[in-house]
């Protein structure tokens, strides 16, 4: 015969796990959100003073100091202008396609751990979940093997217990879930920001005079 007291504990046991798994989700969570909020922040601040001072050097055709600015600020929307401005020579579509590829290597970069981020955002509370249930199985078991001596109180002390590691994967999943969303968005805006580089690159290099090769 079953013992169904003692498959109980045994359920009651893995759920003690899964809190510990859904609090590994929760550490390498936090993590991910903050090294991309700190790679995101930098990469916002300095495109903005990049492209301030990269716009008036272009226009006076100082090619050679272009590329010593771009070298001097690590984001993606420097080294994507580098790229197009060392195909400053040649057709505007080029100058793109060269921007576009550069740029298309370093939101790859920036993209680095969203996956791993949406992972946690969904095993979480799956594995809340599956806490639950098996915490609900070891209540019937108990309350099965131990007929008349449970009382009202001690199953609602038991569901209680149980829904504990549905609620520990929401807490884990729902900030996951809404930084992921934000990283999405916040590289979309980048994405958005290197196509118009792209686009102010190419015209201000197809306004300028003819280029005599020294950037002087």
């Amino acid at each position: 015969m079953i013992n169904l007291l003692q498959m109980g504990k045994d359920l009651a046991a893995h759920g003690q796990v899964l809190i510990y798994l859904i609090f590994l989700c929760s550490v390498i969570s936090v993590a991910i959100i903050v090294d991309r909020l700190i790679s995101l922040r930098k990469t916002n601040l300095i495109q903005e003073r990049f492209m301030r001072r990269l716009a008036p050097i272009l226009k006076r055709d100082k090619i050679i100091e272009a590329i010593s600015l771009c070298d001097k600020y690590p984001s993606i929307v420097a080294r994507a202008a580098k790229a197009g401005i060392l195909k400053h020579d040649r057709a505007k579509e080029e100058i793109q396609r060269a921007v576009g590829e550069t740029s298309k290597l370093e939101i790859l970069h920036l993209e680095k751990y969203l996956p791993i981020l949406a992972s946690m955002a969904y095993m979480a509370p799956l594995l809340g979940f599956l806490g639950t249930v098996l915490g609900m199985i070891e209540i019937f078991a108990r309350t099965q093997s131990t007929v008349g001596l449970l009382g009202p109180g001690d199953l609602a002390q038991g569901m209680a217990e149980a829904l504990l590691t549905t609620a520990a994967g929401l807490i884990v999943a729902i900030p996951s879930i809404m930084a992921h969303n934000y990283f999405r968005s916040s590289i979309d805006g980048i994405k958005n920001d290197v196509e118009q580089t792209a686009s102010e690159i190419s015209s201000i290099l197809s306004k300028a005079p003819a280029h005599n090769g020294n950037g002087l």
